[in-house]
């Protein structure tokens, strides 16, 4: 992807495709393009973060997971040569506010936990931030026609919350 961003044309052979050639009918806006987030819990995802990615992108992550996952990292950087601080990391995280019930079966954990309020969600918030966490998205599980006052109290209670955005 990296090659094709830069305007280069490019080769590959993989298992699933290939290509000879190959060039982009548009080239990003950001130079050499946009920066590469690698998902996944796994070390083989932490492993593939570091030596690809500027960013890892975690699902699900609680504060008291950090600690163990920024360890893997550390280890795994002495491994691919990769200074483990330059990697930046980020999550996503299922919150539902006070009042609602979730439209799926949550089987991660949520922020604020069973019965969040706008203070155990900004906590969390700020332990993730605390743990090195630059940038987490929420997932709002509850029935799409409820999703637009959802949305709206998260703005009102939560991320507006001077202590986030600093």
């Amino acid at each position: 992807m990296t090659a094709l961003w830069g305007n280069r044309r490019s080769d590959y052979s993989g298992r699933y495709t290939s290509f000879r050639g190959a060039t982009l009918g548009v080239t990003p806006m950001t130079p050499g393009g946009p920066p590469l987030w690698v998902g996944g819990n796994s070390e083989a995802a932490l492993r593939r973060a570091l030596r690809f990615g500027q960013a890892w992108h975690g699902t699900g992550v609680s504060p008291q997971d950090l600690p163990t996952i920024r360890q893997q990292i550390d280890t795994i950087a002495d491994g691919v040569d990769r200074d483990p601080t330059t990697l930046r990391l980020t999550t996503t995280a299922f919150v539902l506010p006070p009042g609602y019930r979730p439209h799926a079966r949550l089987s991660m954990h949520h922020l604020g936990g069973a019965h969040a309020t706008a203070d155990s969600i900004i906590g969390e918030l700020l332990e993730l931030k605390r743990h090195g966490i630059t940038a987490c998205n929420l997932w709002i599980p509850v029935p799409p026609d409820h999703v637009p006052r959802a949305i709206d109290w998260l703005a009102d209670n939560v991320l507006g919350a001077p202590e986030l955005t600093t």
